[in-house]
């Protein structure tokens, strides 16, 4: 299982791997990041011969003629893929394929094998002043002696690095003598070709045998746990697709185009899901959102409680894309074709289920705080942005234009602030009355439960 995700690049070479010729004979130069080197034998007619090396040299390819005959050549094509090494081979195919369909060229693939690259990359590892004894752990020492750090020596291995100290100290002599000093870092990996089947076999067991446990956990605990954990274990993997989606974008790019996205799409939408929220609410008063005065900050709170849902959905939509893009499921054509448009469709009814939910839960909310009042009376309840203010209402001497029932006066009612110079005044026995700004007199009491002065 752990082999979909491990990147080819940091991978040993193996005896049963096909390894990967020279550079120097090749012809072409790869981009600066991808995970896995694919070759595919390429066979090509004479006529086309011109028509082929246009191809590849337009292309982040590497390429090397290996045979010819009079009626065609043969070359070894090599592409990068980033991603997966799970259908990393058939991935290379297909883009080779729809290059030569764009171009015209008419070149037939022979073999497709996926390389083992030579380990080539190198890591940091601190420079330290010596332990004051070797039985301390690397990891140990490292988490609590870093800030001490005299430098770093950039090697393929531990071993590497250490033998560089005195290159270091030779460089840089106020880190002090080279007896002194220590690198510290994580132990070599020892690489084997030979892989024990049994190991991953076991690990998958153990993660499905968690995950069943896990849901039977929730079954027995009803919905108030099964609802949070499944989104638990759906984020979880949209996760790294999200984190995939991320390192695949260049500084550029993302300078450019995530200030956009985040002001163009996550911040109206945040507001717009903020707005909905506060009219599923207030339709529970039988109150509309255009007829309520809101303030910057009771906007700003509607907005940051729709924050988690917006984002959540960026995560998974986002999330599924760097999947789909990660295990190489956008092939026109056949089962991966079938899983791909799955996993959108899926994607599309979980953002969409993710914002309905967030309605429901705001249309209940209210329903809720709607029976509470007329049940039990108290304190005014905030949610949304919206908090409204306890009062008495005192209509004077002189009629008063309303829309609505006639005004409660004996007993306290919940006073919203109303939008184009209109109040709202909600009773809980005979609901919502219309009046005009200023025409009553408003006292304010603590809870709906405090007596009203009695009104002739």
């Amino acid at each position: 299982m752990w082999s979909f995700f491990r990147r080819g690049r940091s991978r040993p070479e193996s005896p049963s791997t096909p390894s990967i010729p020279p550079v120097e004979e090749m012809e072409g130069e790869f981009p600066r990041h991808y995970d896995h080197e694919v070759r595919l034998g390429v066979r090509v007619p004479q006529a086309q011969g011109a028509a082929f090396l246009a191809l590849v040299r337009g292309q982040p390819w590497r390429f090397l003629e290996v045979a010819a005959t009079p009626e065609h050549r043969d070359y070894d094509v090599h592409l990068p893929v980033s991603g997966a090494a799970v259908g990393s081979a058939v991935a290379a195919a297909t883009r080779f394929r729809k290059a030569c369909d764009r171009s015209g060229v008419d070149a037939r693939i022979t073999t497709s094998a996926r390389l083992r690259s030579r380990p080539n990359s190198t890591h940091a590892y601190l420079v330290l002043p010596d332990a004051p004894t070797r039985r301390i752990p690397a990891a140990l020492f490292l988490a609590l002696t870093w800030w001490r750090a005299k430098g770093r020596v950039h090697a393929q291995s531990l071993t590497e690095a250490r033998a560089r100290v005195p290159e270091f100290v030779a460089r840089n002599p106020e880190a002090g003598p080279a007896e002194a000093l220590t690198v510290v870092g994580l132990p070599d990996r020892i690489h084997t070709s030979d892989r024990n089947p049994v190991l991953g076999a076991v690990a998958l067991g153990v993660f499905l045998l968690v995950c069943g446990a896990m849901l039977f956990y929730a079954w027995r605990a009803g919905d108030v746990v099964i609802g949070p954990l499944i989104t638990t274990m759906i984020a979880v993997p949209c996760l790294f697709g999200l984190w995939q989606v991320l390192i695949r974008i260049p500084e550029s790019l993302a300078n450019t185009w995530f200030p956009l996205i985040i002001t163009v799409l996550a911040i109206p939408a945040m507001v717009a899901l903020g707005d909905f929220s506060l009219t599923v609410y207030l339709d529970a008063f039988g109150i509309g959102a255009d007829e309520v005065a809101l303030s910057g900050i009771s906007r700003f709170a509607a907005t940051t409680e729709s924050a988690p849902r917006v984002l959540q959905a960026l995560v998974v939509s986002l999330g599924l894309f760097g999947l789909i893009r990660h295990f190489h499921l956008v092939t026109i054509g056949g089962a991966p074709f079938l899983i791909g448009v799955l996993a959108v469709l899926f994607g599309l009814a979980y953002v969409l289920g993710a914002l309905t939910d967030q309605l429901r839960e705001d249309a209940a909310q209210g329903e809720a705080h709607v029976e509470t009042y007329r049940a039990e009376g108290g304190e005014s309840r905030f949610h949304s942005g919206v908090e409204p203010a306890v009062v008495c209402v005192d209509p004077g001497e002189d009629p008063v234009t309303r829309v609505g029932p006639p005004l409660t006066t004996d007993r306290p009612v919940l006073y919203f602030a109303g939008a184009n110079d209109v109040d709202l005044l909600w009773d809980r026995e005979e609901g919502v009355t219309r009046v005009p700004r200023f025409s009553v007199a408003l006292t304010p009491v603590d809870t709906l439960d405090d007596p009203c002065p009695a009104t002739d």
